[in-house]
């Protein structure tokens, strides 16, 4: 995430405001495309390898099974190519249909087989070796991207620096992954012994679940894109991008929860289960806030430098998007302890609603409002997810409690004032892009610890 901070002022100012746009539309195709191939698939593995089951080489058939699954599906996405290459999208994407889903479909096979084997790695509770791979992962990706956009490559630029770099850190995590699974039982291990029903069932679950969250933040961007220009779409996606710092701390969270959180349900131990949810959400929600106000005071400032003077039109649907973005934030390790136990009869009816809210309400608000429209169907969307996490929880036996609102807002309100009393008496922008963020940071932690939603220093034995 920390290479997409970096890297997006560098897309914006190579391909502009409308070039940005189309990459975006293509990686939300990207997101629709990969649930199928790769991320159902990841959470599988990831769920099901630390469960203990009395069958004989579970570990290597579960790996095996699922990567020799990612690679049918991604063999039905070249057969769709080979039929629709006659096709020229020029006037949408100034570049030939051809070359571009050949390039959308090598990426997303590659990464379909990196979530796979990643998944694996950190199911087997190897992350010191997955998780410096998939940060090489990304620092490759920055240093070859700049690379292809010096070279004049457009759009088409990220997507071969993804395809490169994920090829080269997938050989390195089966290097790895060798001293933890051999590949040599991998590949000559039997998978008639798997409970494939089970699998499957889950692996549906999981990818419709997916999919209706990533339509959460990828249907507004598609609609836009046919309703308006990609131009109006650059403008959307760079609110969405600094709204998503949000969820920096949240998706981390959620990633370790698919599978640390598993083995708790299959024990029943639902006072854990509840006590680790409860803390997760006040703690999410107190970081949230603050950096929720933060970007809201310095959103003019911010932008103008990140992006350029010309993307200042965007403030208006970044301002509509924040408080939805913090009901997203709270919301995502949740959804993460939900899945691991397979809890998804509720999340089921519950996604696939809010998805299906979200599209009604792109649909009837885009054509009117344009962007503002989008960005109102998002954040309601995106809040309500909150809502229905805190739901099918509590129907599943585990209640999240004691989120101490009352100390939240008297909090966000002493460091609101702080942050704006700051802003107020300094006048540079670069200087108050430095010196606010981290102030702001330092009053509402100590305001946070003194009123007891956040134990400091538990906190801290923990990281260290």
């Amino acid at each position: 995430m920390i290479v997409g901070i970096l890297m997006t002022p560098i897309l914006v100012r190579y391909l502009g405001s409308e070039g940005y746009g189309e990459l975006s539309f293509l990686l939300s195709i990207y997101s629709y495309l990969i649930l199928f191939s790769g991320s159902g698939l990841a959470a599988s593995v990831q769920k099901h390898i630390p469960e203990a089951r009395d069958i004989k080489n579970w570990k290597e058939m579960l790996v095996k099974y699922h990567l020799l699954t990612s690679l049918k599906i991604i063999s039905t996405f070249v057969i769709f190519i080979l039929l629709v290459t006659s096709v020229d999208l020029t006037p949408l994407f100034e570049i030939k249909a051809s070359s571009l889903l050949w390039l959308l479909i090598g990426y997303v096979a590659i990464e379909s087989l990196f979530l796979v084997t990643r998944s694996s790695v950190m199911a087997v509770g190897a992350e010191k070796v997955s998780e410096p791979i998939y940060v090489f992962r990304y620092i490759l990706y920055f240093v070859l991207c700049i690379v292809f956009l010096s070279r004049g490559l457009g759009v088409a630029a990220p997507l071969l620096a993804h395809m490169l770099s994920i090829l080269i850190s997938l050989t390195l995590l089966f290097v790895k992954f060798d001293r933890y699974i051999p590949v040599r039982r991998i590949l000559f291990s039997d998978t008639k012994g798997l409970p494939t029903g089970e699998l499957v069932s889950f692996s549906s679950s999981s990818i419709f679940l997916s999919f209706a969250m990533i339509s959460l933040y990828n249907t507004d961007l598609i609609i836009l894109k046919i309703v308006e220009n990609s131009t109006t779409v650059g403008y959307y996606k760079s609110a969405l991008v600094i709204v998503e710092f949000l969820w920096f701390i949240p998706i981390a969270i959620q990633t370790a929860y698919l599978h640390s959180t598993s083995q708790l349900w299959s024990e029943n131990k639902t006072k854990d289960l509840e006590r680790i949810a409860s803390t997760t959400t006040r703690t999410v929600l107190s970081l949230s806030l603050v950096m929720a106000v933060g970007i809201m005071s310095l959103s003019d400032q911010f932008i103008g430098l990140y992006y350029g003077l010309e993307f200042l039109n965007a403030k208006t649907a970044l301002l509509i998007l924040l408080p939805g973005a913090i009901g997203f934030a709270v919301a995502r390790p949740l959804y993460a302890i939900c899945l691991a136990g397979n809890q998804t009869r509720h999340l089921r009816y519950f996604i696939g609603g809010c998805a299906l809210l979200n599209g009604v309400l792109n649909i009837i608000l885009i054509p009117q409002y344009g962007m503002a429209g989008a960005a109102v169907a998002t954040s309601a969307t995106y809040g309500l997810m909150f809502v229905l996490m805190t739901m099918s929880l509590r129907l599943n036996g585990v209640e999240v409690k004691n989120l101490m609102l009352e100390s939240q807002i008297v909090a966000i309100f002493i460091t609101t004032v702080v942050i704006y009393g700051f802003k107020s008496i300094l006048s540079s922008n670069i200087a108050q892009l430095i010196i606010i963020p981290p102030v702001g940071f330092v009053i509402h932690t100590t305001m946070c610890h003194r009123l007891g939603i956040l134990d400091v220093k538990s906190i801290y034995k923990k990281v260290t």
